[in-house]
Parts: C-alpha cells; structure tokens; sequence
C-alpha cells in the first residue's frame, strides 16, 4: 500500500476514533462495536508487512506476551498462530481497552490467551495511566 494512502486512512481513523471514544459516547456497547470494527478494519488495511511479518516469525506452540494488546487485534491474530498448544499473554493496563480485549477474545472463542490487566516495566510499583480521553493507542 502506497504510503500517502496509508496516511490518509490513519488520518481519518484518528478523527473518527476522537468521535466515537468522546467520554460521552464510548461506553455505549453500540459506539465501543463501532470504534473496534473500524479499528479492525484500519488495521487490516494499513498492516498488513505486520501481518506478514509475524505469521512468518510464530510458530506452532510457542508462547507470545503481547504487551499493550490494546482490543486485541494481534492477539486474536497471534493466538491462531501459536495454535492450541501455544500461549499468548496479553498485557493492557487501560480499562476501557481491557474491557474490549476480553469482550474480543470471549467472541473470538480463543483458549490460550490470558489477559492481564497491568502494564509491564523495568520496576514494580503502581503507577498512573495517562490516558488521552480521545485516542486509546
């Protein structure tokens, strides 16, 4: 895909994500659908050396973290790679996202995807989230 074309749809997914994940709207299940269907479909779009890159490097029964899974559009991806006998371990620490990650996998019927709600660093503690109200990425 031609770069200025992958730039233009990365440019209107941006303003239609700041719509639909508006505090207002986004925890209405029809408005949090929408926004991952077309973040699916985005992602389809504009990943797809991604896609290729990673289907090449999993292997069957290997055991994958997954850290910032998001809603989970390379986990699902992933954990048909590593198959029924490999693991994907999804790390998201921000709510709203954890909430569609494990409604996705639920859906998707996946069994070897263990969602974890915190973040990963160098240090254990707490930390704050910041979290911009309008892009979940």
């Amino acid at each position: 895909m031609q770069l200025i074309l992958r730039d233009y749809i990365h440019a209107a997914g941006r303003m239609l994500t700041h719509g639909l994940l508006h505090p207002r709207w986004r925890d209405r299940r029809s408005v949090s659908w929408t926004y991952v269907q077309l973040y699916r479909l985005v992602k389809r779009l504009t990943d797809q050396a991604e896609l290729k890159a990673l289907q090449a490097l999993i292997k069957p029964g290997m055991v994958i973290a997954d850290i910032g899974a998001d809603v989970s559009f390379y986990t699902i991806k992933m954990a048909s790679n590593v198959g029924p006998s490999g693991r994907i371990l999804a790390f998201e620490p921000d709510a709203f996202s954890f909430g569609l990650l494990q409604s996705r996998i639920k859906r998707a019927g996946v069994n070897n995807v263990e969602p974890f709600q915190l973040a990963l660093g160098d240090k254990t503690g707490r930390a704050v989230l910041y979290c911009s109200k309008y892009n979940r990425a």
